[in-house]
């Protein structure tokens, strides 16, 4: 993941935005199988960056917000039980996560990877699916649909993992 291309740590490229939800797709899938060693950082990087509000740095002119929902869903739809477990069960977080895990300006809460963060963005991907706003004003009916499936994913999991 280290030597993955440059968008991926900065954000989509607007010639070939897709490829970003691509990589996401494939990373949480890398993630869920355990292939590689894992923490949720990059799972939360996806929503802060689609719920939390972006870094200056990772704006990119062109690329439509549908985008960095898609990426983020991902890893609700494919590693969604593994990070809910973190949420539940978090351990010792270390502080270098922990200045990894900064919230985004819209976010209110700690740097930690709470429960309340988890409502937060689920609050976000509900906003979307039900935007009533055109394609050319806001969310594709695409990214309506991906982000209903991941609320409902999180509403599911919360639901079935909490007593």
């Amino acid at each position: 993941m280290q030597q993955a291309k440059p968008e991926v740590h900065t954000g989509p490229d607007p010639e070939k935005p897709r490829n970003y939800v691509n990589f996401h797709a494939f990373a949480s899938n890398l993630f869920e199988r355990r292939v590689i060693h894992t923490s949720p950082t990059w799972a939360i990087w996806a929503q802060r960056d689609a719920f939390e509000g972006r870094e200056p740095y990772r704006e990119r002119p062109g690329v439509p917000d549908d985008i960095y929902v898609l990426a983020a869903a991902q890893w609700i739809l494919w590693y969604g039980q593994s990070i809910f477990k973190q949420v539940l069960f978090p351990g010792e977080v270390s502080s270098d996560h922990l200045r990894k895990w900064n919230p985004g300006p819209l976010y209110d809460g700690k740097a930690h990877f709470t429960l309340h963060r988890w409502h937060f963005w689920r609050v976000g991907y509900n906003a979307v699916a039900s935007s009533e706003k055109e394609k050319k004003k806001g969310y594709s009916q695409e990214c309506k649909n991906v982000a209903a499936k991941a609320a409902a994913m999180m509403d599911a999991l919360e639901k079935n993992m909490t007593f």
